[in-house]
């Protein structure tokens, strides 16, 4: 059997990780070392859980992963797959626990294979996992990032990544595009069906703007508008088909959404983009025949506006 240096040996015995060793001598696994780690794990000392491993390594693995335990034991020690397996142990009077393995072949500078194995005990792991995952969600839904009625990200998720998901999109060498959402005529819409049917139809639409952009950072904005953040690739295919959707299963006469569309430049941010997707869509006015409009450094010019798209402007200025 392999035997480690001594400094080596105490080091690998002293790991907190949980640790064993193995080598297969004469067709038989036998243990070289475990760690303290492992020892505590398994409450035992190091002596006896090392005998007791070169007897049985099935002692106390639950009989229903046992069979699997063991076939992935022998593709292994054959060198066909890497060791990477969970199952559950325990004695009589134990509680019965999860437990993770991955394995990995070393070859020492004599030529002789060892397994090094590790072991994470995931009972507490997952326990631990699960009411992390619930305290955040708690708190991501009581609290700054989420809007409470479409359980969208709010603005202050948008400012807070909104430019990393714009890097993101640079990454992979896509042009990122910023769209402004908003409902026209939303307080008609509340005014004849009410505003449950209006707060429904807010729903409705980030639902469908989940469904057409599933890998894109969708927001809820003020009121009525909502901002979704994409790779800039059939945009205004996807609104149309977006806008037959929602005027199609609206409880009331809708017309839709309108848009303002800015596609980014290399140095634009998240501020950059939400101000100019917002000015093309106030630019738009209550032209009735547009559903979207791409921003242009032209809209920044002072050029004089006809009345509708002034009255437009001052109402949705603020």
């Amino acid at each position: 059997m392999y035997q480690f240096d001594h400094t080596i040996r105490e080091l690998l015995e002293k790991q907190e990780m949980a640790l064993a060793v193995y080598q297969v001598v004469d067709r038989k696994v036998v243990t070289v070392l475990v760690s303290d780690g492992f020892c505590k794990m398994r409450s035992d000392t190091r002596e006896h859980l090392t005998s007791a491993l070169d007897s049985s390594m099935f002692d106390r693995v639950d009989e229903r992963d046992a069979g699997m335990l063991a076939q992935k034991g022998k593709e292994f020690a054959n060198h066909e797959t890497p060791y990477d397996v969970f199952y559950h142990v325990g004695g009589a009077n134990e509680v019965m626990k999860l437990i993770h393995t991955v394995g990995f072949w070393q070859t020492m500078d004599d030529g002789t294979e060892l397994a090094f194995l590790y072991y994470t005990d995931l009972t507490k792991s997952a326990k631990h996992i699960e009411e992390s995952t619930k305290q955040y969600l708690e708190f991501r839904e009581d609290h700054f990032y989420i809007d409470p009625l479409t359980k969208l990200p709010n603005l202050n998720y948008l400012h807070e990544f909104g430019d990393e998901r714009i890097n993101a999109i640079r990454l992979s060498q896509k042009e990122p595009l910023c769209i402004y959402f908003s409902v026209p005529a939303m307080q008609n819409y509340n005014n004849q069906y009410g505003y449950e049917a209006g707060d429904n139809l807010l729903c409705l639409i980030a639902g469908y703007l989940r469904k057409y952009y599933p890998d894109a950072l969708i927001a809820r904005g003020y009121g009525d508008c909502f901002i979704v953040i994409t790779e800039n690739h059939h945009a205004t295919q996807l609104i149309d088909s977006l806008n037959r959707d929602i005027i199609r299963n609206a409880k009331g006469n809708t017309s839709g959404l309108k848009a303002g569309l800015c596609e980014l430049t290399f140095a634009d941010t998240i501020i950059t983009a939400l101000n100019h997707a917002k000015l093309s869509l106030k630019m738009m006015g209550y032209d009735v025949n547009k559903q979207y409009a791409l921003y242009s450094s032209k809209m920044n010019s002072p050029l004089p506006l006809c009345f509708a798209q002034w009255k437009w402007y001052l109402c949705h200025a603020m």
